[in-house]
């Protein structure tokens, strides 16, 4: 981990048939938060914002950086690759045949990704989707626990939940389906997000109030609504705050300074002034992780599945 920024000959990389290239690489903040952060912050202007400001970039490692009081911090937590579509029993990375949305009404809408005819599994803006619609109608519960009958779906939707495995799995088609550990995954990430958030939260003083942006980069954040990541509760909520979904804010970065490589000064000073906020050292840590698990659930239908937000 290089803590300055480097430029270096590419052809002891493979690039000999390019003369003269040179390969940069942007300023790590710390061991744990890198250049890719650093190329986000730069692509989104946070740090030249005078209004509060949050940026999570949702990969294996969520990393979120807070602009606030003229100050920058960030840290990173575990949200492991669920999110991704890994550790998924029918999950995949987004390509052709992935499920990339989900929509519940009398029957079951499935929206593919182009090339393939037929759906071959769940990519990470496709498992929200389905979370978020199985909250909705009421198969999932503010615990997470998928239900087995619900009087508010059809029968054609109802038949779609059945015993796997000791538990319950909805079955998409007869080949895809989603278990209730596939559920858990999903909340062991977005508790470690939310958590990520709160902790942050409370060590800088910030009300969720005072956030007047949120950008939420990452190739999984492309396509995500923002009313399904409400649903879920992968953060606060924030009723002043516009949001933003970027897709890939390191590569935009990247080519801001391949295009213009005097940013790579502003990248240095930028590194330099965020301050690494590891999780590790918040007391009380554990307990926000904890709390953070639950769905906040879905209000329109009362009762257990009904739970406010925090």
């Amino acid at each position: 981990v290089s803590l300055s920024a480097t430029v270096e000959d590419a052809s002891p990389f493979g690039f000999d048939e390019f003369i003269k290239t040179e390969i940069i690489g942007l300023p790590a903040i710390s061991s744990y938060l890198g250049g890719d952060l650093v190329a986000g912050i730069l692509t989104t202007g946070i740090h030249e914002k005078r209004e509060t400001s949050l940026l999570i970039d949702i990969g294996t490692n969520a990393e979120i950086i807070l602009s606030y009081n003229g100050s920058l911090i960030a840290t990173s937590c575990a949200a492991g690759p669920a999110l991704e579509g890994m550790n998924i029993q029918c999950g995949m990375t987004a390509g052709p045949g992935a499920i990339e949305e989900v929509e519940i009404g009398h029957e079951i809408r499935l929206n593919i990704i182009p090339g393939y005819r037929q759906p071959l599994g769940l990519c990470g803006s496709g498992i929200i989707d389905l979370i978020a619609e199985l909250i909705r109608v009421g198969l999932i519960d503010s615990k997470g626990r998928m239900l087995s009958s619900d009087g508010h779906v059809s029968q054609e939707i109802q038949s779609r939940v059945r015993k796997y495995k000791g538990t319950h799995a909805f079955y998409l088609t007869e080949d895809i389906l989603f278990t209730q550990k596939d559920v858990r995954q999903v909340q062991l990430a977005k508790g470690a997000i939310l958590s990520g958030f709160r902790a942050l939260k409370e060590y800088s003083g910030m009300s969720p109030e005072d956030v007047r942006s949120v950008y939420i980069a990452g190739e999984f954040g492309r396509n995500l609504k923002l009313d399904h990541i409400k649903r879920l509760g992968f953060l606060d909520d924030m009723p002043n705050a516009e949001y933003n979904f970027l897709g890939n804010s390191s590569i935009a970065g990247a080519k801001m300074i391949g295009s213009n490589p005097s940013l790579l000064q502003k990248a240095e000073k930028i590194a330099g002034k965020v301050a690494a906020f590891p999780l590790s050292s918040f007391e009380g840590y554990q307990r926000l992780f904890v709390q953070s698990l639950e769905f906040p659930g879905n209000p329109e239908m009362g009762g257990e599945n009904a739970k406010n937000q925090n």
